[in-house]
């Protein structure tokens, strides 16, 4: 009796260990994947603007960021239509100035929006690791933050002037915090079913010594108990 039950054991604690283990891979792989999706997206965003920009212009509104200026007028139309068609949490284009911050040339949310920042307007928030890649020519078509209250999920693409310099940055985000949400859940009714297989596994340990190895009880049963000598 008591090698069956301790084989029993032994097969619970195994499948609970392979449960862990394969669930948080699973989990890790979901994100990976949630966050490659939405990032191709992004940055599918970001190359389709950055053909459309007329790079002169975009160099002449960087020296001189100008809310008045037509073609600026012209091209945070363009970006408000665009954020607005493909649900985008921001859609800008942004430089830095002589004391290396970043400012906006372009915010696409508009002036209606609340986090709008208009022309010339410096944003020490912004992701200066992946902008700097941008404007460097680097890869930098994917990157995912969370905080507290927010998660979002960014692409950024440099923008090379005529003479082939990188001048400036687009950069698009996604609101991740839905599928943040989604995966947390995930996660959390994972630790709930460990915890609740981990607890069996305590009960079953309690209650196995009230049988003798041959599987019959200690206590009760209509008799009295049964030692052995």
């Amino acid at each position: 009796m008591w090698r069956g039950v301790y084989k029993k054991q032994i097969i619970l604690i195994t499948f609970l260990f392979i449960f862990v283990i394969t669930a948080g891979l699973g989990n890790f792989r979901a994100k990976q994947l949630a966050t490659d999706i939405v990032a191709a997206r992004a940055n599918n965003v970001v190359q389709l603007l950055s053909a459309s920009l007329d790079m002169a212009e975009i160099e002449r509104l960087a020296l001189a960021p100008d809310e008045r200026d037509p073609y600026f007028l012209a091209l945070r139309e363009q970006m408000e239509k665009t954020l607005a068609e493909h649900e985008l949490r921001g859609l800008y284009i942004v430089a830095k100035n002589e004391d290396f911050h970043w400012y906006y040339i372009v915010d696409g949310r508009g002036p209606e929006h609340p986090l709008y920042f208009p022309a010339g307007t410096v944003d020490d928030n912004i992701d200066d690791a992946m902008t700097e890649r941008a404007v460097r020519g680097l890869d930098a078509s994917k990157r995912y933050a969370a905080g507290g209250s927010s998660a979002r999920i960014s692409a950024y693409g440099g923008l090379q002037a005529p003479d082939g310099e990188y001048i400036a940055v687009v950069g698009a985000d996604y609101d991740a915090m839905p599928m943040t949400q989604f995966l947390y859940t995930t996660k959390y009714a994972q630790i709930f079913v460990v915890g609740a297989g981990f607890l069996l596994l305590a009960l079953f340990r309690l209650l196995a010594p009230l049988w003798d190895e041959n599987g019959r009880p200690l206590f009760g049963g209509g008799g009295s108990a049964r030692i052995r000598k």
